[in-house]
């Protein structure tokens, strides 16, 4: 698989037994068969499909480039993202804080992982504990990141407008750190869903030099999700 999101592989197999599953089990079963980010990911090691959007994202817009050099993850499990970031020798010497609700599966000694809620006050306190402390901030209030990329997505619960709202909240939570703890010159990636990107879009072109809407070739088509990025924070 090419950083762009190209296929390149052909008649990889795989023999996913859909027999006594539930018809939605069924119906995920066929779509990991047929999904070629999927199979790409198993074949070359990376924990998720997701780690392809990454990769299209950092192949476009050139968001890990040599000055960044610590990364907070969002949202990170099950860790396809700093997966990313810390296997790849062009990004040597970065240093990645992950968060997430649930465990991560990758482990590595650049990855400082804390577990808990991002909308919680006392978990970003133990964020920002643990950025002062990478980057030998004499305060916390002076600890930065280089870059601040997040993941996080609320469960879907198929009412449109709920939906939309708690993906906003989530969007304004990060967009509101970022405020405090993205550096000058830093650079901040988001997933939204397609309506609840307007007010934060608008904030973050304010924010940051460029600003840009994505739809990496690995979004699922009937995906509704769309990343945000934002190029050098003013």
């Amino acid at each position: 698989m090419a950083t762009d999101g190209t296929v390149k592989f052909n008649n990889w197999k795989t023999n996913i037994d859909a027999k006594g599953k539930t018809n939605s089990s069924q119906k995920w079963l066929r779509r990991q068969v047929n999904d070629p980010f999927a199979n790409a990911a198993k074949i070359e090691g990376y924990l998720a499909r997701s780690a392809y959007k990454l990769l299209e994202i950092q192949n476009k817009y050139r968001i890990f480039e040599p000055k960044i050099r610590t990364i907070i993850d969002l949202g990170c499990a099950p860790g396809s993202w700093s997966q990313v970031i810390l296997t790849n020798k062009q990004f040597a010497g970065k240093q990645v804080i992950g968060l997430d609700l649930l465990p991560v599966k990758f482990q590595h000694e650049d990855l400082h992982f804390i577990q808990g809620d991002f909308e919680s006050a006392e978990v970003q306190k133990q964020l920002v504990a643990e950025l002062k402390e990478l980057t030998g901030a004499k305060t916390k209030k002076a600890a930065k990141a280089d870059c601040v990329i997040c993941d996080i997505a609320p469960n879907a619960i198929g009412n449109d407008e709920i939906d939309r709202l708690r993906s906003e909240r989530i969007l304004e939570t990060a967009m509101a750190f970022c405020g405090e703890h993205l550096a000058e010159g830093g650079h901040f990636v988001c997933k939204s869903i397609k309506g609840a990107d307007r007010a934060i879009f608008e904030d973050m072109r304010r924010s940051f030099r460029f600003a840009h809407r994505f739809k990496p070739n690995s979004s699922r088509k009937d995906s509704s999700e769309i990343f945000l990025v934002g190029i050098s924070k003013k």
